[in-house]
Parts: structure tokens; C-alpha cells; sequence
């Protein structure tokens, strides 16, 4: 997931600075609100069954009732996938009519076929996510999409496809992606099925939510969390001009790094999470928890020192001089990110406890936020208002949900060993970015983003804070290489802290 997540990051950086720079600022704003749009409409139309999925497979003790669970999303899903398909190609004109952007109807008809590829691909990765495994959604979603893309885009815009060869390659990318991860599926998912069905149920199923249950409460639970992260897109869509719409939206480009940065973490938390509950194992929850925010910390930093203090530098080395109006929302939409790493993977954390309904009406809080604040400041005050309505929204979800952790669960990030190197880090880091080097070269920002990481991971070894959960990274690294780092252990060894004692929680809490 960590090498996934870094190419995916990487494939469509390069990818949205091609096609940025290719087309024009107000077809850049049709296509991120027709891809804002088309996106939406394909997590409404899942129903919740992906994240239903990867938790309810946690959850079951034989090959039949797995089974069961994975026919029944399949059969839910693809036909609710062919059906939004449809209906998005015959309303594309409908849809566009409520924007009063008529060009966005062509654009709506294209992504028709992403919208049915979005919800096909999510199920089946999963299928796999709810048996720990990662490879098919980091291989097939995270790596082979955005690189298919990549090329396809590439390709057409060298042959002067323009703008229409753009679009073609985003649904080429999911098509062919979406037919990879269909072969593997069928070719691997029986055999995973049966192999997890071996292992022992050792636990309580007091947190079992029936599936369709579960589904209901997380299509409502997605929805809400689509409307915190695209809402305010689409009401500046409805407010202000295209072109408006494509600065906040290359300032949202580089914000929502952040967010496919946790995907590293987040993806398998879930079913970590709910199989740590089935066990009632919540020291070993607590450590995790700590040590997944590290490690979400460890990539958020850098990004936070790059963005924020040098927001006009990152917006014009990326994406051209036309786009540097939108460096003062990308700093707001840095530090909300940002604050939002910091709280650690709460929202999955508390899905994997299975309080879908609690994360339900957090997210709904978190919607109302977003929603009403958008159209109260936009229509004022443009993509700064748009930034501040998300970024209050984006803030207000995880908080909840990690209050509720630390009240139920006692699990919280807020320990020493995460505390020290993050206040060493930024004690080393501002003066560096305000005083250093205040306006650096565009072509330096590559090279400030490594040295943020190099800070971090020595303030950790500075601070004598390495986490025993750190030590699997080591041993990981020996494994897939197949050598022995017997000098590296023992020296990080040195200056690790000593294991939790596992208090779990009295019976009921």
C-alpha cells in the first residue's frame, strides 16, 4: 500500500500537470466538475457495499457465509452499476441544465462508463479488503489506473487530441484497469475466500451488524462524506464561472494529497480494526492506532511545510502562473489536512468498532457544516469561501469520531512517542521555512519536501521514540528483499520505546 500509494500520488501529479497545462483553465474547471459530479453520482449509487463488504467479511466463520456476503454485493452492485450508467448518459443534458453549463453534457455522457467502472472496481477490491489483502486494490486501483491514465492522456494529447483526448483517457484508464482487476478476481478471490474461512473465530460477535443493515447505514455514511468533500465544489460550480471552478480545484489537486496519503492506512484499518474488536484485543488496538498516525504524520509533514509556506511556489511550479490566485485557499486547505492527519485514522477505527450509525450522524454534522457555509460565504467571498467551508467540514468529521475513541476505547494518537518528534520536528522545521529559505526557487521544493522527511524520521530517532510496530517496517524490507539488517535492528532497537502493557477493556465497554 505504501509503494501504491506513492505511485498513485506521483502517476496523477503528473498526469494533472500534462492535461493542465494542455487545455484551457475553463476546460480544466469542466472536467473537475464533471469529474466531481460523475464521482458523486457513482458513490450514491454503491449504496454503501464496498465498506459494508470489507467489514461484514471480518465477520464470518465459513466459506458459505462469505460466499454468500460476496454474491450478494456482487449482484446488488452490478446491476445498480448498469443502471446508474444509463441514467447518467440519458440525463448528461438534465444534469448539466441545473449548472447552467450546457458544454458539461457531452463530459457527463463520456463518464457515464466511469461511473459504472468506479463502482464495479471498489466492490471487488472489497472483497479483498475484507480479508486483509491490499494487493488487488493497490495494484489494479492505485497503480495501474492512474498509470494507464498517465499514458492514454499522454498519448492523445501528443496526437493534438486536445481536450477530448483527455477525457477519452480518464475512462479508457478505468476500463481497462477495471478488466484486469476482473480477471484477477475471478482467477483469486474463491481461493482467499477459502483460505480465511480456515482460521479460527476466536471472539465475541457483539459488534455484528447484518450486512444489509450495515450497507444502509454506510450509503448514508458515504454520501454525507462525499457531500464534506465535494459539496463545496459543486455549489462554487454554481456561484462562479469555470474558471474559478479550476483554480480551487488545482488548489484542491495538491490539498487532497493528503487524503490519498492516508489512504496508505486508512484502507486497511477497517478490517484490522473489526478484527481486533471481534477478539476484544484493544491494546493491540491502542499500539496500532499510535503507530498508524505516525506513520500518516511521517508523509502529511512535508507536505503541510511545502504547501502552506510556499503555497504560490507549489501552485505555479505545478500547474502555471494562471493558477497562483488560489495559493491563499491552498493554505487553508493545507493546515485543515493537516490537522486532519494529525487525529490519526479515526473514522475507519470507529467503523471496524461497527458504530456505523454514530459515524452516520457524525458525518451528517460534518455534511450540514460544509453545505451551509458554502452557500453562505462563496457567493461573498469565491474559492476562499469554498476553502474555509471544507476545510471546517473536514476538520469537524474526524474529530468526532476520535472523541468518541478516546471516550469509549481510550484510543487517541496523543502519546509521548508521537508527541516528541512531531513538536522536535516543528521546532527545527518553521524557522527553516520562514527564515531559511522564505521564497525558494520553484525547482527546490522537490528537495524541501525531503529534507521535512529526513527531519521527521530523526526527530524520531533524536527523541528515542522508535515504536515496536515501527520494527515491522524492518522486517518487512528483509523479507521482500531477502537479506538480514542484523546492525540497522539492533541500532533501532536502541531506541525504541518498551511495549504497552494490554489493559483491554472491561466486559460492556
Amino acid at each position: 500500500m505504501l509503494v501504491a500509494t506513492l505511485c498513485l500520488l506521483v502517476f496523477q501529479f503528473l498526469t494533472r500537470v500534462l492535461v493542465i497545462h494542455s487545455i484551457t483553465v475553463e476546460q480544466w474547471g469542466d472536467f473537475s466538475l464533471g469529474l466531481a459530479l460523475t464521482s458523486f453520482l457513482a458513490l450514491l449509487s454503491s449504496f454503501g457495499v464496498p465498506t459494508a463488504v470489507a467489514r461484514s467479511l471480518a465477520f464470518e466463520t465459513t466459506m458459505a457465509d462469505r460466499w454468500k456476503v460476496v454474491r450478494t454485493a456482487s449482484t446488488v452492485t452490478f446491476s445498480a452499476a448498469v443502471i446508474a450508467a444509463i441514467v447518467v448518459y440519458f440525463f448528461a443534458s438534465q444534469i448539466a441544465g441545473v449548472f447552467h453549463k450546457p458544454e458539461l453534457a457531452p463530459i457527463l455522457e463520456l463518464f457515464s462508463v466511469t461511473v459504472a467502472a468506479t463502482m464495479v472496481s471498489q466492490v471487488l477490491a472489497g472483497f479483498f479488503q475484507g480479508l486483509e489483502r491490499v494487493g488487488p486494490n493497490a495494484i489494479f486501483n492505485q497503480i495501474l489506473n492512474p498509470a494507464l491514465f498517465l499514458v492514454f492522456a499522454s498519448l492523445f494529447l501528443f496526437f493534438h487530441w486536445g481536450f477530448e483526448g483527455a477525457l477519452l483517457g480518464y475512462v479508457l484508464s478505468w476500463v481497462v484497469s477495471l478488466a484486469a482487476l476482473g480477471v484477477y478476481t475471478a482467477l483469486r478471490l474463491k481461493p482467499a475466500l477459502a483460505t480465511a474461512a480456515t482460521r479460527a473465530f476466536d471472539g465475541d460477535a457483539s459488534a455484528r451488524v447484518p450486512f444489509f443493515e450495515l450497507a444502509i447505514t454506510l450509503f448514508g455514511v458515504a454520501a454525507l462524506a462525499y457531500v464534506t468533500s465535494y459539496g463545496d465544489t459543486i455549489i462554487l460550480g454554481l456561484f462562479k464561472p469555470a474558471t474559478t471552478v479550476a483554480q480551487y480545484s488545482t488548489a484542491m489537486t495538491l490539498a487532497r494529497l493528503f487524503l490519498v496519503s492516508a489512504g496508505t492506512i486508512t484502507y486497511i484499518f477497517l478490517p484490522v480494526a473489526a478484527r481486533l474488536r471481534r477478539q476484544r484485543d484493544f491494546g493491540t488496538l491502542r499500539r496500532s492506532y499510535v503507530t498508524s498516525s505516525r506513520w500518516l504524520l511521517a508523509i502529511a509533514l512535508p507536505m503541510f511545510f511545502v504547501f502552506f509556506f510556499d503555497a504560490s511556489e507549489s501552485l505555479r511550479f505545478t500547474f502555471g502562473a494562471a493558477y497562483v490566485v488560489g495559493a491563499p485557499a491552498l493554505q487553508v486547505l493545507t493546515i485543515s489536512s493537516f490537522v486532519a492527519v494529525l487525529l490519526g485514522p479515526a473514522p475507519p477505527a470507529l467503523g471496524g468498532m461497527g458504530e456505523a450509525r454514530l459515524i452516520m450522524g457524525f458525518t451528517l454534522a460534518s455534511s450540514i457544516v460544509n453545505i451551509g457555509l458554502s452557500f453562505t460565504i462563496i457567493p461573498l467571498y469565491g474559492l476562499m469561501g469554498a476553502a474555509i467551508a471544507w476545510s471546517v467540514a473536514r476538520v469537524l468529521y474526524p474529530a468526532l469520531c476520535l472523541a468518541r475513541l478516546t471516550t469509549a476505547y481510550q484510543v487517541t494518537p496523543f502519546r509521548s512517542h508521537y508527541l516528541k518528534p512531531l513538536a522536535v520536528s516543528l521546532a527545527i522545521l518553521v524557522p527553516v521555512f520562514l527564515f531559511v529559505v522564505p521564497h525558494p526557487h520553484p525547482i527546490y521544493l522537490p528537495l524541501l519536501f525531503l529534507l521535512a522527511v529526513g527531519v521527521f524520521l530523526g526527530s524520531i530517532i533524536l527523541t528515542r521514540t522508535i515504536d515496536p510496530g515501527d520494527l515491522v517496517v524492518v522486517g518487512a524490507v528483509e523479507h521482500r528483499l531477502n537479506i538480514r539488517l542484523p546492525r540497522l535492528r539492533q541500532f533501532l532497537e536502541s531506541r525504541t520505546i518498551p511495549p504497552a502493557v494490554n489493559v483491554p477493556l472491561p466486559t460492556g465497554g
